[in-house]
C-alpha cells in the first residue's frame, strides 16, 4: 500500500513534521535552480592581435582585429575605443575617455552578439586627418555580457588590442636618459647582460610614449634591440643580452634613440671559455709538472 508524502509527515511527531517540510522546500528550490542555472564562464572572450601598430601619416586606413567566443553561451559584446596612458614605473595602464581618439578610430559594429564557438573579423578605421598629429596610444576595448539571465556571479569581461600609432609627417624626436645602471664587471654565463633604467623626459603638450631602441657595442659586436613602451615621466627598468663565447677586457657601451648613452669596461668569461679556459689552464699546469719532473730526473742522472 502505498502512502502520500503529507501522509507520511502527518504520521510523524509534531516536533518533527515542521524540520522535514522545511527540510524538502529546501531540496525542491535547489533542483529549481539546478535546472536553470547558469555556471560562470572561465573562458569568456578573446581577441588577437593583441597589438597593432601603424603609421597613418595623415591618411585613412583600415585595420582589424578577431573576437571569439570561448564561453558556452551567447554573449552581448560591446566595443568601444579609449586612450591609455602608464602611471607608474611599472608599466601599469589606465585607460581613459579622449573624444579626439574616440572620433578618429571607428569599429564597425559597437554591439553584436557571437554564439558559443562563434567569431567575427571586427574592421575598424584609423582616421589619420581626424586624430592628433603626434604618438597615439589607444585601445579597441571589446566587453562580453551573457545574453541569458544566470543565477551567478558571471564576470563582466574586458579584453582589448592596444592600438600604437604615428600620425603626421615623419617620425618625432625622442627624448631620455639612461640611469640606474646595473651592469657587473666580472660577466660570466652564456653572454654579457646587464639592467639599467630609461627614463622618458619628455615635457609640453607632444610629450608622449614611445619605445626607444637601443644598440649595445661591445669590441666589434652590436646589437639592436627595441625596449618597452615609457611614457613621460616614467622611468621603467630594461634589460639587455648580448649572446656569445668572449673572453678578455671589453669597452661595453650602450647607446639610444634618444641621444643618451652610457659605457664601462667588463672582464669577460662567456660561452665555451668557460670551460675551456680551466681544461687549457689544467693541460698547461700538467705539462710544467710533467717538464719539472722530467728535469729533476735528468739532473739525478748525471749525479
Amino acid at each position: 500500500m502505498r502512502m502520500s508524502t503529507k501522509k507520511i509527515i502527518s504520521a510523524l511527531p509534531n516536533f518533527l513534521q515542521l524540520p522535514i517540510m522545511l527540510t524538502l522546500l529546501v531540496l525542491v528550490v535547489a533542483g529549481l535552480t539546478l535546472l536553470t542555472y547558469r555556471p560562470a564562464s572561465a573562458d569568456g572572450i578573446s581577441i588577437s592581435p593583441l597589438k597593432y601598430q601603424a603609421n597613418l601619416d595623415g591618411k585613412i586606413e583600415k585595420g582589424a582585429v578577431d573576437i571569439t567566443n570561448l564561453s558556452g553561451f551567447t554573449e552581448s559584446i560591446t566595443t568601444e575605443v579609449q586612450a591609455f596612458k602608464q602611471i607608474d614605473d611599472k608599466g601599469t595602464l589606465q585607460f581613459y575617455s579622449d573624444p579626439l581618439v574616440s572620433a578618429g578610430i571607428t569599429p564597425d559594429y559597437q554591439q553584436f552578439q557571437l554564439k558559443p564557438g562563434e567569431r567575427i573579423h571586427l574592421y575598424f578605421l584609423l582616421n589619420g586627418q581626424k586624430l592628433p598629429k603626434t604618438r597615439i596610444f589607444a585601445a579597441l576595448l571589446a566587453q562580453a555580457k551573457p545574453v541569458e539571465p544566470s543565477y551567478s556571479i558571471t564576470p563582466i569581461l574586458r579584453i582589448g588590442t592596444l592600438l600604437m600609432l604615428k600620425n603626421g609627417n615623419g617620425d618625432l624626436p625622442k627624448q631620455g636618459q639612461v640611469n640606474g645602471w646595473r651592469v657587473s664587471l666580472f660577466q660570466f654565463g652564456d653572454g654579457v647582460s646587464g639592467q639599467f633604467n630609461f627614463k622618458n623626459t619628455e615635457t609640453g603638450n607632444k610629450a608622449s610614449g614611445y619605445f626607444p631602441n637601443f644598440t649595445v657595442q661591445l669590441g666589434g659586436a652590436t646589437d639592436n634591440f627595441s625596449g618597452d613602451l615609457v611614457f613621460p615621466g616614467i622611468n621603467r627598468p630594461q634589460s639587455f643580452n648580448l649572446p656569445g663565447s668572449r673572453i678578455g677586457i671589453y669597452h661595453l657601451k650602450l647607446s639610444s634613440d634618444a641621444n643618451t648613452s652610457t659605457s664601462q669596461w667588463v672582464v669577460v668569461l662567456t660561452g665555451y671559455w668557460r670551460w675551456l679556459l680551466p681544461l687549457l689552464v689544467i693541460i698547461v699546469v700538467g705539462l710544467l709538472v710533467l717538464a719539472l719532473r722530467w728535469h729533476k730526473s735528468r739532473k739525478s742522472l748525471r749525479s
